[in-house]
């Protein structure tokens, strides 16, 4: 018998002992194997650091608790947050491509907002500005350098009066002078025909947000999908178009949007004699598109070229740049418009949920009517609220 090294004996042993574990883990019960499991990590850990005493070295970090996928996707909110930053910075003079310098840019808060006072007239505007600033230079910025420190003070100040005179104008349910000049009754919008808008794409925004209550910008990343029922189940991020395999447009499925969080996946339904569901068909056709492909190109699929396509095909139509928060809020108006029986609780909390907002948002922040004529809040509204 010839003579094993120690080597060979050390194998030996250690395939005797995997012959062992292997059959006592095929018997154990549940239970078993989960004190095992738990066991063998405590050694483990016993182990890395004893290692660390011995080496000299200080405790280990705890580890960050395992987050779901989700969690790394950027929300909605800080993609439109990096989305208007990068815009301002590109107006300030930086490039519009990339955050590297932004601090350059962003911590000069006396030319930030000399330029958002001089840009936009409505307070909601720039406060929208000034909050996305701030949550930027919170997400990337130094945070233990002094500038920026001041800076987010400067800001915060900012925030807090334009939230005081937004209030004074919301309490009231006014229209601002902004929202005056722009605004455009939806019983007047309802008139028109569809069929005297020429170009394709106008026709098809118009159609989305008119045919249904308007909702916010989540159609600009609708894609063509001809998945069946049960995959459609299981697709949960994105935003489709609903396509048979007869070619017809079924429905559109809305899974990423600002409240899905609160009302989960929302449906449209689209009937025979739906106007949409005729052009978003035409739309596929004419431009061959196939499943896989977004209904839009990559300019309006981008927050702000969409939102500059709405006001741009409701200026071609009349006259005046409407914006899609201005359509939404003229909508909420006409429904607070209709006889008592035509609103009821149920009525405009279903509402809320076909436009994918809160009841008492829609009933506070949607809901305008005109100022009065003898109110002196059209120079408050004008009135810069912040000196440098």
């Amino acid at each position: 018998m010839p003579i094993q090294t120690a080597e060979e004996k050390k194998k030996k042993a250690q395939e005797r002992m995997q012959k062992l574990r292997a059959s006592q883990k095929k018997d154990e019960t549940p239970q078993e194997k989960a004190d095992r499991l738990e066991h063998q990590r405590v050694e483990r850990q016993a182990n890395r650091d004893k290692k660390r005493v011995d080496e000299n070295k200080p405790p280990a970090r705890a580890k960050a608790t395992p987050r779901k996928k989700q969690d790394y996707k950027i929300s909605n909110t800080m993609r439109q947050n990096y989305d208007r930053v990068l815009r301002l910075k590109g107006e300030l003079g930086g490039s519009d491509e990339n955050l590297d310098d932004v601090d350059d840019y962003l911590l000069n808060t006396n030319k930030v907002m000399r330029y958002l006072y001089d840009k936009y007239s409505n307070f909601n505007t720039v406060k929208s500005y000034v909050a996305s600033t701030v949550a930027v230079i919170r997400d990337i910025g130094d945070l233990e350098d002094k500038a920026t420190e001041t800076a987010l003070v400067v800001y915060g100040d900012v925030i807090k009066h334009l939230t005081k005179k937004i209030n004074e104008v919301v309490d009231k349910n006014q229209k601002t002078p902004d929202e005056s000049e722009r605004w455009i009754p939806w019983k007047d919008i309802m008139k028109i025909k569809t069929a005297t808008i020429e170009n394709h794409i106008d026709r098809l925004i118009f159609l989305l947000y008119v045919q249904n209550p308007p909702r916010r910008a989540e159609y600009r990343t609708l894609m063509v999908t001809d998945a069946s029922p049960k995959r459609l189940k299981e697709m949960t991020d994105g935003n489709y178009v609903v396509v048979t395999k007869a070619g017809n447009i079924s429905r559109i499925i809305l899974n990423d949007y600002k409240t899905v969080r609160s009302y989960g996946p929302y449906i449209i339904p689209l009937t025979k004699a739906s106007p949409l569901k005729y052009d978003l068909r035409k739309f596929i056709e004419i431009n061959k598109l196939k499943p896989g492909e977004y209904l839009f190109p990559p300019m309006l699929r981008h927050s702000s070229g969409w939102s500059s396509a709405v006001s741009d095909t409701f200026n071609k139509i009349f006259g005046k740049r409407m914006s899609i928060n201005l359509l939404r809020k003229s909508y909420v108006s006409y429904i607070n418009e209709l006889p008592a029986s035509q609103r009821s609780q149920e009525k405009l909390k279903q509402v809320a949920v076909e436009m994918g907002t809160s009841l008492s948002e829609l009933q506070s922040s949607y809901r305008k009517v005109d100022q009065d004529s003898g109110s002196d809040s059209e120079e408050d509204e004008n009135e810069k609220i912040y000196h440098f």
